[in-house]
């Protein structure tokens, strides 16, 4: 059955994350060696099982298919026009999806400030735990890869495999259990970075799922890159100590 594949393949591939826990005042040092094998050993490996499943046993000509490889209204033009059309609703989409992820993380943040000043106690929302960044180009080079290839892994299960394999329970209870489970595996963050990554999950879903058959496969081309360049961010603003 799909949904006891989905489960499997969702405690097989996270794990780890699920039931990882991070110790107070704990300081995550950076290795170059270290996100080399994460990105070769794990996410380019899962990645590509992902698809597998993904694309096995498909119907050569399903009536809505998962991915259009070109825009249906692009069809007409000529494969250059067709390029820039394409690339500009990826970088638009793009856009839209890094946006609104920034604009999640700020409002939470805001939020917290905000219940500090009327209730003279700020929530403890995020574990007290420091990530260390790159003081190397080599190391953010190789960061902003493995953020990369991260977002691709997470958007192609937590969007496109979870939206395939639970369409028959209707398309709310699929983004809501797509969503928790994405929360899910960020427990470890603490309270903040589960509330974050829920609150991305409905929202990431919700562009796929809108846009899956008008927009193909460039919608998780651009969700996927917006991922990463928020992770990659993330690294940043800790770097800048903002």
């Amino acid at each position: 059955m799909p949904i006891i594949e989905a489960i499997i393949l969702y405690l097989v591939l996270f794990f780890p994350s699920v039931f990882s826990t991070l110790e107070e005042g704990r300081a995550i040092a950076f290795s170059i060696n270290q996100e080399l094998s994460r990105i070769f050993i794990y996410n380019a490996p899962s990645l590509t099982l992902v698809w597998v499943l993904l694309l096995w046993k498909k119907s050569p000509a399903p009536a809505k298919p998962l991915f259009s490889p070109v825009p249906r209204n692009f069809t007409g033009l000529n494969p250059m026009a067709s390029f820039l059309f394409n690339a500009g609703d990826i970088l638009l989409t793009f856009i839209f999806a890094l946006s609104g992820l920034l604009i999640i993380n700020i409002s939470a943040s805001l939020a917290n400030g905000l219940a500090e000043r009327v209730t003279g106690s700020r929530f403890d929302f995020e574990v007290d735990v420091s990530f260390q960044t790159p003081d190397t180009a080599a190391g953010w080079w190789v960061l902003c890869l493995s953020c990369l290839s991260a977002g691709y892994l997470e958007e192609s299960f937590f969007r496109v495999y979870l939206s395939d394999r639970l369409k028959k329970c209707g398309f709310y209870p699929a983004m809501l259990m797509s969503s928790v489970s994405f929360a899910y595996c960020h427990l470890y963050e603490g309270v903040f970075g589960v509330v974050n990554a829920l609150l991305a999950g409905l929202f990431l879903f919700f562009i796929f799922n809108k846009r899956k058959y008008s927009a193909g496969m460039q919608t998780l081309h651009a969700i996927a890159l917006a991922h990463g360049a928020y992770n990659a961010l993330v690294y940043v603003a800790i770097a800048l100590d903002i």
